[in-house]
This record gives structure tokens, C-alpha cells and sequence, in this order.
């Protein structure tokens, strides 16, 4: 049986710097293991289109599109699964770069014809599991449903997507901002599902300001508590309060700084606190500091964060 064949798709907004940093470190390897390359571009100026057409010449196998109007998150993701017609769709993040050695470790691997691939970042299991079922799956899944927020962590199968054209095509319904994770749980609970885990850690990621930073409260908390609510099959309701807690957990993603900031910025108070429940179970800080940050004055927190900017300026000297 001849190899699957494999394509590796990148939506991107506005980060030509960080798109061509991850190209230049992965374009032989593409070449060499004849992964096809897919860039999908909701930009608003050309600057990605013409970083993208000086690699032409050096990945043959590569095709760009700019949205226009633009596709918009979700919607980006989604349309760029659907585009290619390879055996399997890789999506990475426009700030992923994915190591060098990976793609001819993972092709063997494909041969299973599983449904999902899930590719390690930074988790802990860095063993391979060439294929998961059953219970098996569903566990490995609420163990490990953190590390696939990360775009770049899920390698589909055709069946997967073909699916996914008559389910979704244009993400209507899709958890917002976890559309990935909401085809996830939906194919896992109407499909007998297989899965396998590439455990070597395959992927790394650009230093980056976040885009979602200033939304952490609404992306990481409420949309992220609807899309492991999804689906009672998958992620049992009493596993929910588990698997709230470790994407914050694992990433350490709502620390001091960053509630300190939310609170200055007027998104965390009382009030969203007594409204959102779930927000003492997606972060891992004690519920007392949640809340004795939700109710600090503003002079107080200008003070905080004042020592939190020279915090940061001191550890940037550091390293530099």
C-alpha cells in the first residue's frame, strides 16, 4: 500500500515575519518528504503574498490564497481543512514550525489510517500510540483535550473532512474560537473513532503577542467551558471540572499578570465572577485570589502593575 500523502495548511493573519521564519526552517523538509503546502491569508495588505512568492521557487508544492473579504478565525480554519484533497491535513499555526525530522517519522505512522493524529508540543507522554478506540481514546482525549487547543496539535483524516464538508462546511455551529476541537468531539461522538499520538515532541512555536490576551476571560474560560461541555459522550460531566482546569493548568495561563491585567482592562469583576461559574474551575490560581483581584480599586492595581512591567523589563534584560 502506497504511502498516505499529507498536506499542511497554515491560516495566517498579519505575521509575514513569523510565517517566513517557520518556512525557512521547513521548507526542505517539505520538499523532501513531498508534503504539499497550503497558506491561507485573511491579511488586509499583501505583505504575506509577496514573502510567500519568494518561496516558490524553493517549495514547488506550495498554493496561497488571500481571503478577500477575510475569512475571519474560525471560519479560516475550517475552509482550510476543507481545501486541500490530500489523504490527511495537517493545520498548523502561522507561528508553528514544525521540526525538521518529524514529517518522515510521522508518515509510517499514517499508515494506520487512523482518523486523528495528535502530534506532542510539550505534554508529557512522549511515547507513541499508534492506535486508540473505544475507551481508550475517549480517556486519552480528556486527558490530553489542553494540548489540542494548540493549532498545530491535530492531523485529520480524509474520512474526518469529507465528514466535515456536509457537517460544517462553513463552521456554522462550531464552538467560537475552538472550532478545531469542536469537529474533534463531534466526529468522537457519532464515529467509532481511532486515534493515534505521535509522543516525540514534533512542534514548536515563535515567540508571539497573543491575540487573544485582552480576551483571555471570554476565549479561555467561556468559550472554552462550552466547547468541553460539548459533547456528554466524550467528556463526562464529571470529568468537566478536570479537564476545565488544565489547559490553565498545563499552560500556566491565568496567572497573577495576566488576572491583574484583565481587572485593569474591566473584564474581571465581582460580577463576572458571580455570572461565570465556570471561571473557578478554568483557572488554577486558589477561588480567594480570583476573587480578592476582582475587587481591587484601581490605584491599587496601577501600583501591581506598575511592579509587573518592571518585573517583566528586568527578566527581558536578563536574557537579552
Amino acid at each position: 500500500m502506497s504511502p498516505p500523502s499529507i498536506a499542511l495548511v497554515i491560516p495566517t493573519y498579519c505575521r509575514p515575519d513569523l510565517l517566513r521564519l517557520g518556512l525557512e526552517q521547513m521548507a526542505s523538509a517539505l520538499v523532501a518528504n513531498q508534503i504539499a503546502l497550503y497558506i491561507s491569508d485573511d491579511s488586509p495588505d499583501t505583505a504575506t503574498q509577496e514573502m510567500v512568492s519568494d518561496f516558490a521557487s524553493r517549495i514547488p508544492n506550495i498554493q496561497y490564497r488571500r481571503n478577500d473579504p477575510a475569512l475571519q478565525h474560525d471560519r479560516n480554519i475550517v475552509l482550510s481543512l476543507l481545501w486541500p484533497s490530500e489523504d490527511y491535513v495537517w493545520i498548523l499555526g502561522d507561528a508553528g514550525i514544525v521540526e525538521s525530522k518529524s514529517f518522515e517519522q510521522i508518515i509510517p505512522i499514517l499508515r494506520q489510517r487512523q482518523d486523528f493524529v495528535f502530534v506532542n508540543s510539550h505534554a508529557a507522554e512522549t511515547g507513541d500510540l499508534e492506535m486508540m478506540r473505544g475507551e481508550s481514546a475517549r480517556r486519552f482525549i480528556r486527558d490530553y483535550f489542553w494540548h489540542q487547543t494548540l493549532t498545530g496539535a491535530t492531523i485529520y483524516s480524509r474520512r474526518v473532512l469529507n465528514w466535515l464538508r456536509e457537517y460544517s462546511p462553513e463552521a456554522k455551529g462550531l464552538t467560537p474560537n475552538f472550532p478545531h476541537l469542536a469537529i474533534l468531539v463531534d466526529f468522537m461522538a457519532s464515529h467509532d473513532t481511532s486515534i493515534g499520538w505521535i509522543g516525540t515532541p514534533s512542534t514548536r512555536f515563535s515567540p508571539k503577542t497573543s491575540y487573544w490576551r485582552q480576551h483571555a476571560l471570554r476565549v479561555f474560560i467561556n468559550d472554552w467551558a462550552a466547547v468541553v461541555r460539548r459533547q456528554p459522550s466524550v467528556i463526562q460531566s464529571h470529568e468537566i471540572p478536570q479537564v476545565l482546569q488544565s489547559h490553565s493548568l498545563k499552560n500556566a495561563l491565568f496567572d497573577i499578570d495576566l488576572l491583574v491585567e484583565l481587572r485593569r482592562g474591566g473584564s474581571l469583576d465581582l460580577t463576572y465572577l458571580h455570572d461565570t461559574p465556570d471561571a473557578f474551575h478554568a483557572v488554577h490560581l486558589p477561588n480567594w485570589m480570583m476573587r480578592m483581584i476582582a475587587r481591587l480599586p484601581m490605584p491599587i492595581l496601577n501600583v501591581i502593575y506598575t511592579g509587573i512591567r518592571i518585573k517583566r523589563r528586568l527578566r527581558r534584560m536578563v536574557r537579552g
